[in-house]
Order: structure tokens, then C-alpha cells, then sequence
């Protein structure tokens, strides 16, 4: 297919109490190739719900599927929180090994964050759909940060573990109300055999 576009996509699901689960599989029926599809607007909703539990708009991605593997060579989607851009690969085979890179940019417009419009927080994905891993970039400005995040989605404790630090913050960026300050976080978090998380926060000013 070369080209695919609609205007509005409206997805409508029963609600369910049901734990998320590992799919048994990501196989298509058959191979397909989209060299474009464009969604204007996507909205899904929970029946008898009349607000939309996900909203994006201005999607706009290129599809390659076959028995073994999607890839995703570029998308991007607008959230009501800035604007989402990279590219995915995934198995179609448990546990889905998969491999990608996001970069959020316009966020600090979407939160009012007196922040450059060039600031982004970069995410490069790796692991697999049961346990994904990130390496984590953000650049805002003096606002710089790195860490290392470990997921497992289909668990009762999603987050496995966070190391992030964070450079740079100032409150006043996000508020004029907010005292002027220089802060370092760094947090470092993993999570124990009673599916709690353990850890150490540290918050200095160096103003």
C-alpha cells in the first residue's frame, strides 16, 4: 500500500478488570507494507465513556510486517503533552525482542515550562515487550539529565528499576511563583522480591 489517511479513527473497548497479559502473538495474517498512513485524529474510548482515555493527532507513520518482525522505520504522533517522534522494531515471536528510539520534543510549551522549544527527552529501547529497558537523555536548556529505566508492563509492580539523574532544575522554569533555585536530583530505585520499590532520593541546591 502506498498511501493510507483518515480524517477521524474512533476505538471503543469493553472495561475489564482483567490483568494486562503478554499477547501470544504479534503475527499478522499477512505481510504488509504501508509506505505511508496518516490518522489525523485517534480517540479511544472505555463503552459508556463519552471522554476519550487516549487522544493523539497528526500520526503519520511508515509499516513494514512480516512473520517475524515489524518495524516501524519512522513515526510520529501530537499528545496533548508535546509531540512524540522515532522508530521501532519488534519480533512478532514471545518474548518480542524489540529496539527503538523516541524523542519527546514540545513538551515545555504543553506544561507551560519556560524551557527552549529545542528541549527533548530522548528514550533508546531495548530488551524485549515483557522486559523492556531504556536508556533515558534529556536536554532543556541548563535541565540535563541521564539514567536507565527497567519495566515489566504485564507485572503488579511495573517499574524493576530507575537511576536518573537529574542537573539543572530550576522550580521557577515551571512557575513564576516558584523560588528561583539550582537543584541535582538523583534517584535510585530497584524493586524487591515483595514487588514494593527500594531505594535512595537525593535532592541538593547548589544555589
Amino acid at each position: 500500500i502506498d498511501t493510507l489517511t483518515t480524517d477521524l479513527v474512533e476505538l471503543h473497548s469493553a472495561p475489564s478488570e482483567e490483568p494486562l497479559n503478554l499477547p501470544d502473538t504479534l503475527q499478522l495474517p499477512i505481510n504488509v507494507v504501508i509506505d505511508r498512513l496518516g490518522i489525523r485524529t485517534l480517540h479511544t474510548y472505555i463503552l459508556g465513556s463519552e471522554t476519550p482515555d487516549f487522544s493523539a493527532r497528526e500520526i503519520a507513520l511508515r509499516l513494514n510486517g512480516d512473520d517475524t518482525l515489524h518495524r516501524l522505520p519512522v513515526f510520529t504522533l501530537t499528545l496533548e503533552q508535546g509531540k512524540l517522534a522515532g522508530k521501532l522494531k519488534i519480533a512478532t515471536h514471545s518474548p518480542f525482542a524489540l529496539s527503538g528510539q523516541l524523542i519527546f520534543h514540545a513538551w515545555p510549551a504543553a506544561i507551560a515550562a519556560d524551557y527552549p522549544a529545542s528541549s527533548i527527552v530522548a528514550l533508546r529501547l531495548r530488551g524485549n515487550l515483557e522486559q523492556p529497558r531504556a536508556a533515558l537523555v534529556i536536554q532543556a536548556g541548563e535541565l540535563q539529565g541521564q539514567g536507565n529505566i527497567a519495566l515489566h508492563p504485564f507485572a503488579t509492580q511495573p517499574l524493576a528499576s530507575l537511576n536518573l539523574i537529574l542537573n539543572g532544575i530550576n522550580p521557577q522554569r515551571f512557575s513564576a511563583d516558584f523560588p528561583m533555585a539550582n537543584l541535582n536530583l538523583a534517584v535510585n530505585l530497584q524493586q524487591t522480591a515483595q514487588n514494593s520499590l527500594q531505594g535512595n532520593l537525593n535532592l541538593q541546591n547548589t544555589q
